[in-house]
C-alpha cells in the first residue's frame, strides 16, 4: 500500500453489482484484485478465490483492504472479522442492520487501528458537492425526493423479505444520508405509507417529516417509471432540482433552478463515482474516521427506528 490510497483489494460478494460496477472501478483505477470471497466455483481462475473471510485474511498480504458487498444481513460479520485482523474495511451502504452492529464496528476499527469506509459512493460525486453546496448558500425550506426504479433485480437479496433487504435500506437510504451529510436531524422524519407492503418486487414507501426545520418528503422503491431527482425549495419561491441525484456511472447530469416559472439548467459531467471513491487518498479516509463513523451509527439507527414501522405496515397488509 503506498502512502496515496488503498493499492489491493479483496472483494466478499461477487453479485451483480460487485462484478458491474466494483471490479471495473478497481481496475480501471489502475488498482489490484489480491482476491475475493465467494462460496461459488471461480469461473476465471485469474483471482485467488476463499470461502470465508477469516480464509482471505489468514492468506492476503497485510495491506489488502476489503470490499464487503454480501447481502446486508452478512455485513456485520464479515466486517468485524476484517477489521479485528487490521484490515481496511470498504462496506456496502448502508453497512449494518441495526445500530448495535454499527457502533460494534466503529469500536473494533478504533482499536485495531483499520479505517472503516461505508459505501455510499454518491457522496464522491460532483452532483453532491453542488447539493451539499446550495444547502449551505441558502437552507431550503423543504426538501424532496423521489428516487424510483421499474424492477427490482430478480434473484438477488432485494427479493427477500427481510427488512435489511427492504428498499428502505437498498434505496431510501440514498435520501436520509443526504439529509444527514446536510447536517440536519432526522429524529423527526417518519414512514407515512408504503404501497403493497410485504411484496418486495413492488414496495414503495413515503416518509416525510422535519428535518431540523426543512420540511422534508421523499418517495422511493419500485413504480412505473424510473426517477431519481432531489428537489429544494427556497423561502422565496424558486426551487433547484438535481437529476438523476444518485448515480455512480461516469456522465452529464442537470441542475435545474425554477425562478418563478424561468427555468435555467446547469448541466453536470459527473465522474464514475465507484472509481472516486476507491482512489480517494487514505489520509482523507483517516481525517474524516470520527465524522463519518458518527454518520453511519446516525442512520443505521433511523433505519432500525424506520424499519419497525415497515415490519408493521407489512403485518398489517398481510
Amino acid at each position: 500500500m503506498t502512502e496515496a490510497r488503498w493499492n489491493r483489494f479483496c472483494v466478499v460478494g461477487l453479485g451483480n453489482h460487485a462484478r458491474t460496477k466494483l471490479l471495473p472501478a478497481i481496475l480501471a483505477n489502475g488498482q489490484q484484485i489480491a482476491g475475493d470471497v465467494s462460496r461459488n466455483p471461480d469461473p476465471d481462475g485469474g483471482v485467488r478465490r476463499f470461502k470465508t473471510v477469516s480464509q482471505a485474511v489468514a492468506e492476503l498480504p497485510a495491506d489488502t483492504a476489503f470490499i464487503v458487498a454480501s447481502p446486508p444481513t452478512l455485513h456485520f460479520a464479515q466486517t468485524i472479522t476484517a477489521l479485528e485482523a487490521g484490515r481496511d474495511v470498504i462496506v456496502e451502504k448502508p453497512a449494518f442492520v441495526t445500530e448495535l452492529e454499527a457502533l460494534a464496528a466503529v469500536r473494533a476499527a478504533k482499536a485495531s487501528g483499520a479505517l472503516l469506509v461505508e459505501g455510499f459512493m454518491n457522496r464522491h460525486t460532483v452532483t453532491h458537492r453542488l447539493f451539499l453546496d446550495q444547502w449551505a448558500v441558502e437552507r431550503p425550506k423543504a426538501a424532496h425526493m423521489v428516487f424510483t426504479i421499474p424492477s427490482v433485480p430478480e434473484g438477488s437479496f432485494r427479493s427477500s423479505n427481510e427488512t435489511g433487504a427492504s428498499n428502505l435500506y437498498d434505496i431510501a437510504s440514498y435520501a436520509l444520508s443526504a439529509l444527514i451529510d446536510a447536517g440536519v436531524d432526522i429524529a423527526d422524519v417518519q414512514l407515512d405509507h408504503v404501497d403493497f407492503a410485504g411484496e418486495p418486487a413492488r414496495e414503495r414507501l413515503h416518509m416525510s417529516g422535519l428535518a431540523g426545520d426543512v420540511r422534508f418528503s421523499s418517495v422511493t422503491g419500485v413504480a412505473a417509471d424510473y426517477e431519481n431527482v432531489m428537489r429544494l425549495e427556497r423561502a422565496d419561491g424558486s426551487s433547484i432540482s438535481f437529476t438523476p441525484f444518485i448515480y455512480g456511472r461516469p456522465g452529464p447530469r442537470r441542475m435545474l433552478e425554477d425562478r418563478g416559472g424561468e427555468v435555467v439548467e446547469t448541466g453536470i459531467e459527473d465522474v464514475n463515482a465507484f472509481e472516486a471513491m476507491l482512489a480517494q487518498p487514505l489520509s482523507h479516509w483517516r481525517d474524516t474516521a470520527v465524522e463519518r463513523g458518527q454518520r453511519m451509527v446516525d442512520l443505521t439507527r433511523h433505519l432500525e427506528r424506520l424499519g419497525r414501522t415497515l415490519t408493521a405496515f407489512r403485518a398489517a397488509a398481510s
